[in-house]
Order: C-alpha cells, then sequence, then structure tokens
C-alpha cells in the first residue's frame, strides 16, 4: 500500500474477536509473548489478543490482519484451553486445577487463593512473563475454587436419603 492508499474499512479496524470462535479476546501486553512464544515462532508485529474459549484451537491473534497462535506455539501449558485436573491455573507458584481441588476435598475450602494473594502484595508474581493471559490468575483460581465447592457440595435433594 502506498502512502496516499486509504486502507478499507475492514482493514483498518482492529479485529477483537477471535477469527476462529467470536469469543472475544483480551489484549496482552507484548513482553507476555515475548516470554511465553517457543523460540523460532514468527508473529505478526502489533496488538496481540487472547482467546480463553476452551474449544478453540487459537491462543493469541493479531489485532490487525488476523493472524493466529495456537498452543503449539507457546512454551507453557494454557490451563484455559484444558479440562485436565493438572492443569495450571496459577503460573508464577505452580498450582493447578487438583491442587484447588484437593484442598477443598479435604477442608471445603481452599488457602491458596490467599496464599497467592499474599505473595502477590510481596511483589513474587511475574504474571506478564508467565500467564498465556498476560495478566493475575486469581479471576481463573477463584473460578476453579467455586467450580470445585459445587461439585463437592450435595444435592438438597439428596440430604436426608439413606
Amino acid at each position: 500500500m502506498g502512502c496516499c492508499d486509504v486502507p478499507d474499512e475492514a482493514e483498518a479496524r482492529a479485529i477483537t474477536d477471535c477469527p476462529r470462535c467470536g469469543t472475544r479476546g483480551r489484549a496482552v501486553p507484548e513482553r507476555t509473548l515475548a516470554a511465553l512464544l517457543a523460540p523460532g515462532v514468527t508473529r505478526s508485529e502489533g496488538l496481540h489478543r487472547f482467546c480463553r474459549e476452551l474449544v478453540c484451537g487459537v491462543v493469541y491473534f493479531a489485532e490487525r490482519g488476523g493472524a493466529v497462535l495456537g498452543r503449539d506455539a507457546l512454551t507453557v501449558r494454557v490451563g484455559l484451553k484444558e479440562d485436565a485436573p493438572d492443569r495450571p491455573v496459577c503460573y508464577c507458584f505452580g498450582y493447578s486445577a487438583a491442587d484447588i481441588e484437593a484442598d477443598v476435598t479435604a477442608t471445603g475450602t481452599s488457602s491458596i487463593p490467599g496464599i497467592i494473594t499474599e505473595r502477590c502484595r510481596r511483589g513474587e508474581d511475574r504474571c506478564p512473563e508467565t500467564n498465556p493471559e498476560g495478566r493475575c490468575c486469581l479471576g481463573n483460581v477463584r473460578a476453579v475454587l467455586r467450580e470445585a465447592r459445587d461439585a463437592a457440595a450435595v444435592p438438597d435433594s439428596c440430604e436426608g436419603d439413606a
């Protein structure tokens, strides 16, 4: 395109929804891509967004042009793209969904969100460099905790049945 050419509207507009599944993507910092993309992986210039849809093969997509990167482009597992019990939920401190579920099974709750919060307050976290989302994991950790509590709860209709 020459300096005087005007891009068409579709080319000029930023892509904010995943080009494969349509889920709204959240912008990720440049340092996340720099830290987590496998050596030799090439990507388009500019801002990239994270697709958090479990069944979609896209992890990152470019706002301009819509180029996509899948799980095989990263050096870490993408916990939000898995449903395995050992999927990572906290990349800075190494907690998995199974860790939270084990806490809930043993105690009815989990101390993991509090531990993560305290360590973050002390400045020990490195979320933009370790988490594929490029941000704090606590929302995801709390979601796993809610799911584990719900799964452990006895439905009202079962109480008193013996």
